[in-house]
């Protein structure tokens, strides 16, 4: 029997306890080939999600938003982005990937006391370094032998296993100083912790608007390096505006990275910005109304497929055409001169010119995909 997946656990970490307990057991196949992979693959996720019952769109997006910090790069999106994660069902360009791991010693001391046991949480990373709940420096090296946790030093079992008899939990903890850092490690929790999907227009108006405010406020109170440095984030935000304007197809998920850095740098607490966002966007999308639909293709104009649990196949739409996608130069008119299998999933040739892209439904059953309810079949 499988173990239960904790909240925030990261998939390596899920992977090593599943093997830890249970190697012997007859449905580990999918643990043990993972447990020999650097990364994980869209199709390894996916597999995963599927050995905890979690299977299709829905499943795969439901892992990677509560158990990798790729969740920071999803919840941040444009209004027509209809997608959870975009690309990242259909495609193999990502591979998520948390062997290089950290801990924060007191969380590994709080589990202990509350469960028994503790495990490698997904906010542990590179981009991350230090704890948000404890403010404490997150350890990426063994303090007893000093190797790295990854697969050239430490396994990640280490964690159960322990170090020459030494658990992790007898490391000391040190006190993080640079208040950077912490606002950036809150800010990732708050976004994938949230609830809502926000809007990308939204949250860099807000931005501008605090910038702006900090900047007109507290002229006396500013160093010539702060008043440098937020006359910067208010030019990089109206470029990124203009951006996210003028692209309806493929939103720039890496970019929300710099959206990060701003909210930590313009804002004393991830609250103050989490309230700003709501007097601006009444709204917002509910986290899991996109986790069934993915990017299916589309270069000016994206288009989508929806997986319908209940009948067993997939939707293909395409809710906003760009006027870009009609010129033959464009990357989507090269699509459009090699036919893909299905002809409702094509863009229109120029003789159809104006007529509106409708709602087509794929006809190949999605394989694996018993035809019942999403919420029985996801275990929900």
């Amino acid at each position: 029997m499988l173990l239960q997946i904790r909240p925030d656990e990261s998939l390596t970490s899920f992977v090593m306890r599943n093997l830890l307990i249970n190697r012997y057991a007859s449905d580990m196949e999918v643990f043990i080939e993972l447990a020999k992979r650097a990364s994980f693959s869209r199709a390894e996720v996916k597999k995963l999600a599927s050995a905890i019952g979690w299977q299709g769109c829905y499943g795969f997006n439901r892992l990677i938003h509560y158990h990798t910090d790729a969740a920071k790069l999803f919840v941040i999106k444009n209004s027509q982005d209809v997608s959870y994660s975009g690309k990242h069902y259909a495609t193999e360009e990502v591979r998520y990937s948390d062997w290089d791991a950290s801990y924060c010693p007191d969380c590994v001391r709080e589990d202990l006391e509350s469960f028994g046991f503790s495990y490698w949480k997904r906010f542990c990373n590179r981009y991350v370094k230090v704890c948000y709940k404890h403010n404490v420096v997150l350890l990426n090296h063994c303090p007893f032998c000093g190797k790295p946790f990854s697969r050239k030093g430490h396994t990640l079992d280490v964690m159960w296993r322990k170090c020459d008899g030494k658990h992790l939990a007898e490391a000391p903890s040190l006190r993080n100083d640079n208040l950077s850092e912490l606002k950036r490690a809150i800010t990732i929790h708050g976004l994938c912790s949230s609830s809502h999907h926000i809007c990308d227009v939204v949250a860099l108006s807000v931005l501008q608007e605090k910038a702006a405010s900090l900047i007109s406020i507290m002229p006396t109170a500013l160093t010539a390096e702060m008043e440098s440095e937020l006359q910067q984030i208010d030019s990089y935000l109206k470029m990124l505006t203009r951006s996210r304007l003028n692209n309806n197809a493929n939103g720039i998920s890496y970019l929300n990275l710099w959206i990060i850095d701003a909210v930590a740098t313009l804002y004393e607490r991830f609250d103050d910005f989490s309230m700003d966002l709501r007097l601006r966007q009444a709204d917002a999308r509910p986290i899991d109304s996109l986790w069934a639909t993915y990017q299916a293709g589309g270069i000016e104009s994206a288009h989508y497929v929806e997986e319908d649990y209940a009948s067993g196949v997939g939707r293909w739409f395409c809710p906003y055409p760009s006027p870009l996608s009609e010129n033959d130069c464009s990357g989507d008119g090269y699509y459009r001169r090699r036919p893909r299998q299905y002809p409702c999933c094509n863009f229109p040739h120029p003789k159809f010119k104006g007529q509106k892209l409708k709602m087509g439904k794929v006809s190949e059953i999605l394989p694996g995909v018993p035809q019942i309810k999403p919420e029985t079949r996801m275990g929900i």
